[in-house]
């Protein structure tokens, strides 16, 4: 009997131990927040390093709203693809997690200055859920137009006194907590649509700058390859052409545009000088697996919502992304809504709205890189295609990595696999191969992680009333778009196989499947294109895109180019209904609702058009086709 005591007494021990184990596994921030403490930085860095001692660990945030300040946020230099890398102030600081839960029920972050609310780093098995994320103050500028004079090209901006700003040297300058910028990168928004105006481009971009000469320039030595697209290059032989003139606190004159004055009522969106205007993206899932996001609202952010490079299955679930209608501002992100680099397994999105940004819905792609040097048989020094490609982990050991001739854009010329990947700094790599390639190699090859592109599934979602597309794909896995809702300032979906010397951003669609999906207006800006454009390329056994089935989708576009199409090998568009909105007058009204170009085999069946499109189908080096298309 006394044995057993002890033996119970033994097992009650460890069972209150497993119990404080298991209560010391979550966490609940009003337990470390001090009483009347309003900024909640420190206390949420605190409770996440606690919360980093054990696996699975689950964070509680409780209703209300927290504000989180820069001053006393963790600090490290972030390599951010598509972004302006720089030293970063993080919020919510995830790095080296083995499973972390964070339930919020409906509380609301407000961010304050340059900020990154979320890095979640080398992590796994990630589930963030229940709250909304906003700013203070913007990180862009707003204002309506008031008046124009066309004679004098001039135009009076209303700012509202939520955009702090200053005139200097005769320059508008929107003053942002620890942050400023001018009037570049501006557009029009139309406010009763809440989306970019109709033609903006007439209006916008402003031209900002002149360019000057530089004296004694034959000097320099530039010994390497220098992307002058970086801004300490790029602003070296600029000056201002637009000048601006305080009429009245928060009325500012406009003048010095090359384009005809916007219209009045409209408001002009800026964001400042490219290479500056990405500095405080939401999220940032880098190297990390397993995460997933959902039942969350991002009204705004100073860049992306949510950027995963270099990370495998990431859902995104009932995600909401869109301005704040309460304090009647146009944008929600100042670039993509939610992109996804060289990441692998499956990305899922579901049941999300993106609307408002001033950047694409959703880019999926790998990076291509440039072969530079070859050092050794099998060495070779590469460097990065775009400079907010910098930082960018291209691949590392054990991928299998494509040679492609650029100019030639053919498929991949031979492979190899990596034993090592050096970062030698941000722009120039080297890298090891397990076998020698010195004699395959020649001038002008890039580079193509072949083993970092995801699965995706794209479904029940809303894209609309951005800047620029709805779903840039180029995944060559397999990829489902299925009862979503498109209206976009540019194409609804962009499909290309080919090379973007600006980006390098690599891929190339094999196995798509789009359906079930509804889309309205497109390419209202005033520039000519089709509702989907799917870019291979054909020429001289060019590097073609594999099977693409679009069917039993609506269309509803007020312009007659539906599909554009070159360098497909099987095309599928079926089961498709094509009307004219007649929201606006037609861009280009002679235009073929299909325009198809290097297809191997094209199938058009069972699609109705409407009577106001009149060519509806228009074929060239089509090798079979299908169509009861008259």
């Amino acid at each position: 009997m006394k044995g057993f005591k002890i033996k119970l007494l033994k097992l009650l021990s460890l069972f209150v131990l497993w119990s404080q184990t298991l209560l010391a596994q979550e966490f609940n921030l009003s337990n470390y927040l001090k009483k009347g403490e309003k900024d909640a930085t420190l206390s949420v860095f605190t409770m996440l390093q606690d919360a980093a001692k054990h696996k699975n660990s689950k964070v509680i945030i409780e209703k209300g709203t927290y504000h989180f300040y820069p001053e006393k946020a963790y600090e490290q230099y972030c390599f951010v693809t598509n972004h302006d890398n720089s030293m970063r102030r993080i919020a919510f600081n995830i790095k080296n997690f083995d499973g972390l839960t964070i339930e919020a029920n409906d509380a609301k972050f407000i961010f304050h200055g340059v900020m990154m609310p979320f890095n979640i780093e080398n992590s796994k098995n990630i589930d963030i859920s229940g709250f909304t994320i906003d700013w203070h103050l913007p990180l862009h500028g707003e204002g309506i137009i008031e008046a124009t004079d066309t004679a004098n090209k001039t135009f009076d901006l209303r700012l509202a006194d939520n955009m702090p700003y200053t005139i200097r040297n005769e320059q508008l300058i929107f003053i942002k907590e620890g942050f400023e910028h001018d009037l570049n990168h501006a557009i029009l928004f139309d406010p009763k649509r809440k989306a970019v105006a109709y033609q903006t481009n007439k209006y916008t971009p402003l031209k900002m700058i002149n360019q000057v000469e530089i004296r004694n320039k034959e000097k320099f030595d530039f010994y390497n390859y220098i992307d002058f697209r970086i801004p300490e290059y790029e602003s070296q032989n600029q000056e201002y052409s637009i000048k601006a003139k305080e009429i009245a606190h928060g009325l500012v004159r406009i003048s010095g545009s090359e384009l005809p004055p916007p219209p009045v009522g409209m408001v002009l969106v800026c964001k400042g000088q490219f290479g500056k205007d990405r500095i405080a993206n939401a999220f940032h899932i880098n190297k990390s697996s397993q995460v997933k996001l959902h039942n969350l609202t991002i009204h705004y952010a100073g860049g992306m919502g949510i950027l995963g490079e270099r990370s495998e299955d990431i859902t995104l679930e009932g995600i909401n992304i869109l301005a704040n209608p309460s304090k009647n501002l146009m944008v929600s992100t100042t670039a993509d809504a939610a992109h996804f680099a060289g990441c692998k397994g499956n990305i899922v999105i579901n049941n999300c709205n993106f609307r408002h940004q001033l950047d694409d819905a959703v880019n999926i792609h790998g990076a291509y890189v440039i072969v530079e040097d070859i050092l050794a048989p099998d060495k070779i020094g590469v460097r990065i295609g775009h400079f907010q490609q910098a930082g960018f982990q291209f691949a590392d050991l054990g991928d299998t990595i494509g040679f492609i001739i650029n100019e030639k854009l053919a498929d991949v010329e031979f492979k190899a696999t990596v034993k090592s990947c050096f970062q030698l700094n941000q722009h120039y790599y080297i890298i090891t191969l397990n076998e020698a390639v010195t004699q395959k190699l020649g001038k002008g090859f890039i580079v193509e992680n072949l083993d970092w592109y995801p699965e995706v599934s794209i479904t029940n979602c809303q894209f609309a009333d951005n800047r620029a597309r709805g779903l840039l794909l180029k995944s060559p896995k397999k990829t489902i778009i299925k009862n979503n809702y498109f209206s976009n300032m540019m194409q609804a979906l962009l499909i290309s196989g080919g090379i973007n010397n600006w980006w390098y951003e690599s891929g190339g669609a094999q196995d798509l499947l789009i359906e079930g999906n509804t889309i309205g207006d497109c390419n209202y800006d005033g520039e000519k294109r089709p509702v989907i454009s799917i870019g291979g390329k054909w020429e001289n056994n060019g590097r073609m895109l594999g099977k693409i089935v679009i069917n039993n989708n609506t269309f509803n576009n007020f312009n007659p180019s539906i599909i554009k199409a070159t360098g497909v090998r099987q095309l599928e568009i079926t089961n498709n209904s094509i009307t004219n909105s007649k929201t606006f007058p037609a861009l280009e009204p002679d235009a073929f609702v299909f325009d198809i170009k290097g297809v191997e085999t094209l199938t058009t069946q069972n699609t109705k058009i409407s009577n106001g499109f009149k060519n509806k189908l228009k074929t060239e080096a089509v090798k079979n086709t299908f169509s009861d298309i008259k």
